[in-house]
């Protein structure tokens, strides 16, 4: 009873086997049939007509893509190399030649002297005469050297303010500024003499000047002290 029902089984899975496979084969077939396969094009051969643009250009692009013509080597000669002939040195002249050297100028000594005057001594100079002592003086410069003064120092002479300082001075210098009427308004110490109460008299004696009228309204210049002996106190 067994064996038959195995048999059975069997037949049945062959069956539905076979049938499988004949559904298979239907779709493969009928419902979804093969391409058809296209046999390949002819061999054909194109030429290029020149006159044409797009084939002048097409041709111009393969020349250009041409690897053998990229990677050449060009040997490039340098330009007018064979163009110079070869100079030597010694075919032109370097250097001027020197000239001939000048005569030189003929020495003239001076005429010869009595030698008995040249070691005379100097006459000694008389114990009766005094050198006269040296007066401290102004210096005007600029606009101010060519107008007239009046009043102290009128002449250019500091011996009216006599500071009469016991240190050694340095000449002094103020920048003063006059009026057209010729009066000395501003008064400024560019340079000091080294001594703060003999600047301060200087500086009163360039307002008590008085200059020449002038056209201009404000002039500016320069007054330099120099002084003398009589502007020490005596030992």
């Amino acid at each position: 009873m067994i064996e038959g029902k195995r048999g059975w089984l069997l037949a049945g899975c062959l069956f539905l086997s076979l049938a499988v496979h004949a559904a298979a084969v239907y779709l493969i077939q009928v419902a979804y049939p093969p391409p058809a396969a296209l046999a390949p094009p002819p061999p054909e051969v194109s030429l290029l007509d020149l006159t044409n643009p797009a084939n002048k250009a097409l041709r111009g692009w393969i020349e250009a893509q041409d690897p053998a013509r990229i990677h050449a080597s060009r040997e490039s000669a340098p330009m007018r190399l064979v163009e110079f002939p070869y100079q030597p040195s010694y075919a032109g002249m370097t250097s001027v030649p020197k000239p001939d050297p000048e005569e030189p100028l003929p020495l003239r000594a001076p005429p010869a002297r009595d030698l008995a005057g040249l070691i005379s001594l100097p006459e000694a100079p008389s114990r009766d005469t005094a050198p006269a002592p040296a007066s401290s003086r102004i210096l005007f410069t600029g606009p101010l050297a060519k107008r007239g003064t009046g009043g102290p120092g009128g002449r250019g002479e500091a011996g009216a303010l006599s500071p009469r300082s016991a240190t050694l001075l340095e000449p002094a210098r103020f920048l003063i500024g006059v009026t057209g009427e010729g009066e000395a308004r501003f008064c400024f110490l560019q340079r000091s003499s080294g001594d703060k109460a003999v600047d301060d008299k200087a500086e009163a004696f360039l307002l008590q000047m008085h200059f020449a009228p002038a056209a201009a309204a404000l002039e500016w210049g320069v007054a330099s002290f120099f002084w003398g002996n009589d502007a020490y106190a005596k030992p």
